[in-house]
């Protein structure tokens, strides 16, 4: 059985409408907001040196597929 909303995800991140960047490029996380999806955290990017937010979904199989749609327009 296919994980719709995993796959969801991934396609928006080949297709570039979603950045996947590895958690070491980021300094220590700071909760700035928790909303409908997860949480958005501040961080200060190590390579160039930004402050950034970042926006964290826990995926799951029991997500709506509509939700990760939302997201993924909402990023």
């Amino acid at each position: 059985m296919a994980n719709i909303p995993e796959e969801l995800l991934e396609k928006a991140i080949s297709d570039e409408h979603i950045n996947c960047i590895d958690y070491n490029k980021f300094t220590d996380p700071i909760v700035i907001g928790i909303g409908g999806f997860g949480k958005v955290l501040k961080y200060e990017w190590r390579d160039s040196g930004l402050t950034v937010a970042l926006k964290y979904l826990k995926v799951d199989t029991s997500i709506d597929e509509s939700i990760i749609k939302d997201f993924i327009n909402e990023v």
